[in-house]
């Protein structure tokens, strides 16, 4: 295990292992209010599951504040093409090597019926391509009510005192 699961780069270490690359697509509303359930999605190519997060309360918990927050997500999806002892898994297409019987692993779909002839280098299964692994990251910024409702009375109040010096300059074209 490592101690520490990011490399210097920021990346999930996971990476090193699962040699496969796959999408992952993260999606987080950026301003977010405290005690508000809002939607995380992570779109991953396969079936995915929404869960519902729930922000923090900075008012309740004293080791969370009004800023920006960084999320990170990491998906593992098996193995990657080749084990560390450099054998194929089950996510590679397994060819044809010699004229002698091949063993291939039961998960893969065949190409090739059993006892069939095949030619060097023909590909005996199909690539079902299942493992590899994918991260991305995002931020999100955790909103104080106050700072948003003096932000809307200020925007409003420029926008009355707008108003009124239209009408003081249309009272002073008369």
């Amino acid at each position: 295990g490592y101690e520490n699961p990011r490399e210097a780069t920021r990346r999930i270490v996971c990476a090193n292992c699962h040699l496969a690359n796959k999408p992952v697509d993260i999606e987080f509303p950026q301003p977010i209010l405290p005690d508000i359930v809002f939607e995380a999605v992570v779109t991953i190519p396969y079936n995915m599951q929404l869960k519902q997060v729930l922000a923090y309360d900075p008012a309740s918990n004293k080791d969370v504040h009004f800023l920006k927050y960084h999320i990170y997500v990491g998906e593992n999806r098996g193995r990657g093409q080749i084990y560390p002892d450099e054998n194929k898994s089950n996510n590679i297409v397994y060819n044809a090597t010699t004229i002698v019987v091949d063993i291939i692993h039961p998960e893969p779909e065949l190409l090739v019926l059993e006892g069939e002839s095949t030619k060097l280098n023909q590909p005996l299964t199909i690539n079902p391509d299942v493992g590899g692994f994918g991260q991305g990251d995002i931020e999100i910024v955790l909103q104080d009510p106050l700072h948003v409702q003096g932000l809307l009375f200020f925007l409003a109040s420029i926008v009355f005192v707008q108003i009124l010096l239209v009408l003081k300059k249309k009272q002073f074209e008369k």
